[in-house]
């Protein structure tokens, strides 16, 4: 048990070693190009930060989406004393936009929009949050992202075709009453209770929406 102990430790103190060597060649993890506007919100102008999948983001033109319209009316009627954050991501799950609004609400915003529900079916359902919230730690290490621009320069010399994904030729009617669906209600009903939480315990006005019967019929799309 002892020189398992050992192991353990010197294997450890090694993948730190590692770490900091590989930090120190490429930087520290840059901030997510999403949460940019969040930390240099204007300290003196009124934040809104907006949270979600593509309907956020405003997919397939984020310039004419939603998001953008809110800005640009907003800005219309004082354009200094306003600053619109978009932190809308396509696919967000609200596993995800949870995880946003815990790393975002750091930066003091004045408003939060959300607009969740709809990607609920696209993540395994045993993707908690406290799995996700670890993973999307690891990805930041410098470890990691140097090896992921290593596989990417390395696909990038391939000349394997592509391979072109198609929509199944027929869709199976989803089980309502199943234990994978009721498992999917169960954590966005979470995961909302946690952003309202989050919001009152920031002291914080938030607008929540989603499209009418998201649950009921966007499944299994």
């Amino acid at each position: 048990m002892r020189t398992w102990s050992i192991l353990l430790a010197m294997s450890l103190l090694l993948l730190m070693l590692i770490e900091g060597v590989v930090r120190l060649l490429i930087g520290a993890a840059p901030l997510d190009a999403r949460y940019q506007c969040a930390a240099n919100a204007p300290k003196e102008q009124f934040a809104i930060f907006s949270y979600g999948g593509s309907t956020v983001y405003g997919t397939p033109v984020p310039e004419y989406g939603f998001m953008a319209q809110i800005d640009a009316a907003v800005k219309m009627t004082a354009p200094e004393k306003y600053t619109v954050c978009n932190m809308g991501e396509g696919g967000r799950d609200s596993t995800g936009v949870l995880l946003d609004i815990e790393k975002t609400l750091q930066y003091k915003p004045d408003m939060i929009i959300v607009m969740s529900g709809h990607n609920e079916f696209l993540q395994p359902v045993f993707d908690s949050t406290v799995a996700r919230r670890w993973r999307e730690r690891i990805i930041r290490l410098a470890t990691i992202r140097l090896f992921n621009k290593f596989m990417e320069k390395t696909a990038g010399r391939l000349t394997h075709p592509a391979v072109q994904q198609a929509m199944p030729a027929t869709l199976v009617a989803t089980d309502r009453n199943g234990a994978d669906f009721q498992a999917r209600v169960a954590r966005y009903e979470s995961n909302v209770e946690s952003m309202v939480q989050a919001a009152e315990d920031a002291g914080l006005p938030m607008v929540f929406g989603t499209l009418t019967n998201n649950l009921d019929q966007w499944a299994p799309v």
